[in-house]
């Protein structure tokens, strides 16, 4: 989560130097290729956690009810 932060703070901030005229736009689109990935990473791992919860559930016999 704080790498997902930090690349959404950094893309912030390309964005303003870029506005404010102080750097190229490839600095934003790179900073906005940090960002999805970083995002990309923080909803696989969820993603990876979640999967692991629900094989721990059936691996104990556990399950859910169907309301």
């Amino acid at each position: 989560l704080e790498r997902l932060q930090a690349a959404r703070n950094a893309l912030q901030l390309s964005n303003e130097r870029y506005e404010a005229g102080y750097s190229p736009y490839l600095e934003v689109l790179d900073a906005q290729r940090t960002a999805n990935e970083a995002e990309l990473a923080f909803v696989r791992n969820r993603q990876a956690r979640l999967a692991f919860s629900v094989d721990l559930m059936k691996a104990l016999g556990g399950g859910w009810r169907a309301q």
